[in-house]
């Protein structure tokens, strides 16, 4: 009996750790990972929208780029629109940021979220 006993609570234990591993792994590629999301080749307008549309972002969050990026990101958007832009600067209703940190690398996507 002895032996079935602590079978059963290594057992138990050992399901407790599954089930915190398993959050803990959900709380990482939900909350952590997706901050830095995409390491583009170069950031253009199309690559931008796909960005947008395939990971159905929406108004909770903004997107900040390097300022080497979001700069000609701008001129990209510019030369599309007619020398046109407005303020502040969307793509499919994202928001666009200049980073002002210099925590954002060039070529990458940076998410922030504006719900709190």
């Amino acid at each position: 009996m002895y032996y079935s006993e602590i079978n059963r609570l290594l057992n138990v234990k050992l399901s407790t750790f599954n089930i915190f591993n398993n959050i803990l792994f959900r709380l990482l590629f939900t909350f952590i990972l997706p901050k830095n999301l995409n390491n583009m080749e170069k950031i253009t307008l199309d690559a931008m929208r796909n960005f947008i549309v395939e990971n159905e972002l929406t108004d909770s969050v903004a997107i900040t780029l390097h300022p080497d990026s979001f700069d000609e990101l701008v001129l990209e958007y510019l030369d599309t629109n007619g020398n046109q832009i407005e303020r502040p600067f969307e793509i499919l209703g994202i928001e666009i940021l200049q980073d002002t940190t210099g925590n954002v690398a060039v070529n990458k996507v940076n998410l922030l979220d504006t719900v709190e």
